[in-house]
């Protein structure tokens, strides 16, 4: 896990803050769904989130995107609460804030575990995962498995469908980004899929209220439903 920025600094396999100021901003949603938590007085969390760098005290800071799909431990100074925009989608955030000569990154090295890559799948299929490339998706899933030297056991087809369908159009999240003729994008949650696809779908999955809210709605506005070969065989 090479660092390299000016702002901070490799000592005897730790990562120290060498600037003025940190603050991690960290989605409150990690902490519901395992991928922060607290031990002891540190933090541990997935690598993956964004981090405004401060020089000075009257420094509004410029924000940088950690993407290590991996968990580290951190220790902080200070935690506060706040909401930040974050390519125009607002998220609630606990901010640590760290000072120079704070540990970012408590050690280099990677323990390699299987939940490491349970825990990057929730973070993805929650819709959570930290906007960076639609490219850079793909590459995270197998990235960290190689780092833990775990195998999902699935064809990287799988991988690449699934992707291609939880990333959607920024706009219209019933058009998947693949075929959208937009330039940005946005995750949505794996259990929104099968309404967000169709409203049999929906309604065969979960949360059946939503799914049949989210039919009308469809039917409403001439939305499309895409045929499962499902439909066909009840049909006939």
């Amino acid at each position: 896990m090479p660092i390299k920025h000016g702002f901070l600094k490799n000592v005897d396999n730790k990562v120290y803050v060498d600037t003025y100021a940190m603050d991690l901003l960290i989605p409150k949603t990690y902490f519901e769904i395992d991928i922060a938590e607290f031990i002891g007085d540190q933090l541990r969390v997935l690598g993956i989130f964004y981090f405004i760098v401060r020089k000075n005290e009257k420094d509004k800071g410029q924000m940088y995107l950690i993407n290590t799909p991996s968990p580290i431990l951190v220790s902080f100074e200070s935690e506060t609460s706040a909401k930040h925009t974050i390519h125009g989608q607002e998220d609630t955030y606990k901010v640590f804030t760290l000072n120079k000569g704070n540990v970012f990154i408590e050690s280099n090295s990677i323990v390699q575990s299987g939940k490491n890559v349970e825990a990057f799948a929730n973070l993805l299929h929650s819709g959570r995962l930290p906007k960076t490339t639609y490219e850079s998706i793909y590459r995270q899933y197998i990235q960290v498995q190689e780092d833990n030297e775990t195998s999902l056991k699935v064809p990287s087809s799988t991988l690449e469908a699934i992707i291609a369908e939880l990333v959607r159009d920024a706009n219209d999240i019933n058009v998947p980004f693949r075929l959208s003729k937009g330039k940005d994008f946005r995750l949505i949650n794996l259990k929104n899929l099968p309404k967000t696809i169709s409203t049999f779908a929906g309604i065969s999955f979960e949360r059946m209220d939503d799914a049949i809210a989210s039919g009308i709605e469809r039917k409403r506005t001439g939305k499309p439903n895409i045929v499962s070969p499902m439909e066909e065989t009840i049909k006939y």
